[in-house]
């Protein structure tokens, strides 16, 4: 027979007594524990952040945090400039947390509906950035290198944008919501359009 353990329960003598147990304190707890870290990624406000990347000695600007609507696993759509000299790249970054890696293939696994108008986009897949950040809770993340500008002004002043990630064996979906254009808008608007 299988015991549980309830937290804060007058009954646990019967689970040492090995009587199965089921009462609404334990689904709470169970909530509790599993939701906890999706409810911390939620709350994350969006930034910019500027670096100098130490190998290849070049200036980054990178936004993080720009968590997008549509699901419980958090998955963020961020922005990058790479700057060296006088050569500019740009770039997407999609970073997934959830209980399970979903194995972000390489080649076309990101596509954007901007407006009704799909773009596939082309990347390494997520094997090199895949991390466990703690029991039931996993990080990837990929990335989509040399886009054109015209891509960030399209995702910046959409009236609306779909997102879809292709896992080895799932497809996510997500959609923007007023805050993700707005933080688009804020790194077209200062760090492409101004280059």
């Amino acid at each position: 027979m299988i015991s549980i353990l309830l937290f804060g329960s007058e009954d646990n003598d019967a689970c040492v007594r090995g009587e199965a147990i089921m009462k609404p304190c334990f689904l709470f707890n169970l909530f509790v524990l599993f939701s906890t870290p999706f409810i911390c990624l939620s709350g994350c406000a969006s930034s910019i952040v500027s670096f100098t990347d130490k190998t290849t000695d070049a200036q980054i600007v990178r936004m993080s945090g720009n968590r997008l609507a549509g699901g419980i696993a958090g998955v963020e759509l961020n922005a990058q400039r790479f700057e060296k000299g006088n050569e500019h790249s740009y770039s997407l970054i999609v970073i997934y947390t959830g209980p399970a890696f979903i194995n972000i293939k390489a080649g076309k696994t990101l596509v954007l509906s901007i407006d009704g108008i799909r773009h596939e986009f082309q990347g390494s897949g997520s094997g090199q950035n895949q991390h466990i950040i703690s029991i039931g809770l996993i990080e990837e993340k990929a990335y989509y290198h040399d886009l054109t500008p015209d891509i960030f002004r399209m995702l910046a002043y959409a009236r609306e944008v779909e997102v879809e990630i292709l896992g080895s064996g799932k497809i996510v979906n997500r959609h923007f919501k007023e805050k993700n254009f707005l933080n688009f808008r804020e790194f077209y608007d200062h760090y492409i359009l101004t280059q």
